[in-house]
C-alpha cells in the first residue's frame, strides 16, 4: 500500500469491522487450539489466552505461556515464574523521553487474573 493510501482515513463503522474481524479471528484460532489440544478452559483462561493472542499475534500460541495458562496451576509459584519469564520476554520495551520503559501490556496484566 502506498503512503497516499495510508492516510485516507476509515470510517467509525470500518474501524469497528476491522477490529471485529482480527477479534474473531483470534476467539476462533483460541477455540481450534483448545479444541485440537483437548483443554477444557474456564471463561478467565480462555479470556486470557485471547487477551495474550490478540496483544502479540497469533504467535502467542506458540508459547509455552499458553499451555501454562490452559492447564498449569495458576497458584504455583514456578508456574507463575515461568509465565512472568515469558510475558517479560515478549513485552515492548520503549523509549520514553530518553527513558526506556516495560510497557505493561494486557497479557502481564492478566495474570493477576
Amino acid at each position: 500500500m502506498d503512503m497516499a493510501a495510508r492516510n485516507i482515513p476509515i470510517t467509525v463503522q470500518e474501524a469497528y469491522q476491522l477490529t471485529r474481524t482480527h477479534l474473531d479471528n483470534y476467539i476462533n484460532t483460541v477455540k481450534n487450539k483448545a479444541q485440537q489440544e483437548g483443554w477444557n478452559l474456564t471463561q478467565n483462561r480462555f479470556d486470557a489466552i485471547v487477551d495474550m493472542v490478540w496483544n502479540l499475534g497469533d504467535g502467542a500460541i506458540r508459547f509455552n505461556a499458553t499451555e501454562l495458562i490452559a492447564t498449569g496451576d495458576l497458584n504455583d509459584p514456578d508456574v507463575k515464574k515461568h509465565l512472568m519469564k515469558e510475558i517479560l520476554e515478549t513485552a515492548h520495551f520503549e523509549q520514553t523521553n530518553g527513558e526506556g520503559v516495560w510497557s505493561k501490556n494486557l497479557v502481564e496484566r492478566r495474570l493477576d487474573v
